[in-house]
């Protein structure tokens, strides 16, 4: 006797079937990948932080700055090149410079995309050759965090956040912007976040359709303009906080408008 075979009818519920698991699971999938994304993220914030207590550890308690040039704008975004090679002694290399959700590959802006660092720069492992890749001008690399420690620059401490209400600078961060570890900071500021900002132009809004950099999920893109749902934040004391859309905060508004 002839086994008997499957007809056209079950043949298209089993497809249909098949078509509704993968429709249920594939999103699910897709966001426990960018959960743990985020997970590795923070991980390396931390990283980052215990890297500059090393430091501090050797230098009388100081985090780590090196000077740039006052006229580049003391972003907390830019540092100078050989900040990179300098931390990866303390065990902060080129691999932590790139959050999983948004890599060093993949660009820094949609206004910037010359700081995307070529995967054949990336394929030497060497801190001063990706730092160099990512060099603006000679004194200024642009890194894919923020750095929230005031940064020298050829006038002295000036810290890169001026109070969005105010507008006042203050100037040598005595207690609000630390830049040593005794300096705790009003609030328990970070040393270290995901970069978060909106352009220029387009004011201090943290509407979710200007707001670029962070997590974003929906868009599947980095440097996305809107769709940012999260970002890491990491501090003295080596925890780090992870932080939704709604918890986000306007920080500097010097020239461009950073928020964490």
């Amino acid at each position: 006797m002839r086994p008997r075979a499957f007809s056209l009818i079950e043949l298209l519920v089993v497809t249909v079937i098949i078509a509704v698991l993968a429709a249920i699971l594939v999103p699910a999938l897709k966001r426990a990948r960018f959960v743990a994304r985020e997970t590795v993220c923070a991980s390396n914030d931390r990283q980052m932080v215990v890297a500059m207590l090393r430091y501090a550890a050797d230098f009388q308690g100081w985090y780590p700055t090196i000077p740039i040039n006052a006229s580049i704008g003391l972003n907390p975004w830019g540092c100078n090149p050989q900040f990179l090679p300098m931390l990866g002694k303390y065990g902060a290399g080129w691999e932590l410079w790139g959050c999983p959700l948004r890599p060093l590959t993949s660009g820094w802006s949609p206004f910037r995309p010359q700081y995307n660092v070529p995967q054949s720069v990336l394929d030497t492992h060497d801190d001063n050759a990706i730092a160099a890749a990512m060099q603006y001008n000679a004194t200024l690399t642009i890194g894919q965090f923020l750095y929230w420690v005031p940064t020298k620059c050829n006038n002295g401490y000036e810290p890169h956040n001026r109070d969005p209400v105010t507008g006042v600078f203050d100037v040598q961060a005595t207690d609000d912007w630390p830049t040593r570890v005794s300096q705790l900071g009003k609030g328990g500021h970070p040393l270290i976040s995901d970069l978060l900002y909106i352009y220029p132009l387009e004011g201090p809004s943290t509407a979710r359709d200007l707001i670029r950099g962070g997590h974003a999920y929906d868009t599947g893109r980095v440097s996305a303009v809107g769709g940012v749902e999260s970002i890491n934040a990491a501090y003295p004391d080596g925890h780090a906080e992870h932080r939704t859309f709604d918890d986000f905060a306007l920080r500097q508004s010097q020239q461009w408008y950073v928020f964490y």
